[in-house]
């Protein structure tokens, strides 16, 4: 039995996709909780870190899909990407953890996000996110991406994700 995860109407077997099981730090608590707007995975691999966002605008009755358009042609979906990376490695770097390297990989699910938006996306967030501080020890994050549906399941396999509303009647 697949130990999965479920984000709005994906679902997702993380240990599938990285081929091992993997340990998930709760962000719900700070969600619900606190100002923090974290990531919606935080997945402990043995050599890093690995943050996951997910944006699902193709999701079946999306809420305002217009919006989202705007936000993604105006950068400001990349601003909250940025922010929400910022908010978890803070909170997370205050958690006595082993030091690792950090792994930011955002999921658009979004049938308009072809190779070039992706390959520019993930260029704007890699200008948005704080790499390096004076106050960082060394930089907290080794690499980013913006990834579709398809380049997702390239990556990490077909059974990795999959749509709840594909499986109801």
């Amino acid at each position: 039995m697949p130990h999965t995860q479920t984000e709005e109407d994906l679902i997702f077997d993380f240990d599938y996709a990285f081929n091992k099981p993997n340990t998930r730090f709760e962000t719900k608590y700070l969600r619900d909780k606190t100002s923090i707007r974290p990531v919606d995975f935080l997945l402990e691999l043995d050599d890093r870190y690995r943050f996951i966002e997910i944006k699902d605008p193709d999701c079946p009755n999306p809420v305002n899909p217009e919006k989202f358009e705007q936000d993604m042609a105006s950068g400001e979906i990349i601003e909250d990407l940025s922010r929400k990376f910022r908010d978890s490695y803070f909170f997370f770097s205050l958690q006595s953890k082993p030091r690792k390297e950090v792994e930011y990989v955002v999921l658009i699910s979004w049938s308009k996000m072809d190779s070039a938006a992706m390959l520019s996306r993930t260029d704007l967030l890699r200008r948005t996110i704080p790499w390096t501080n004076g106050s960082f020890q060394n930089s907290p994050l080794v690499h980013c991406i913006v990834m579709n549906m398809e380049a997702w399941k390239e990556k990490f396999g077909d059974g990795s994700v999959w749509r709840v509303s594909e499986f109801e009647s």
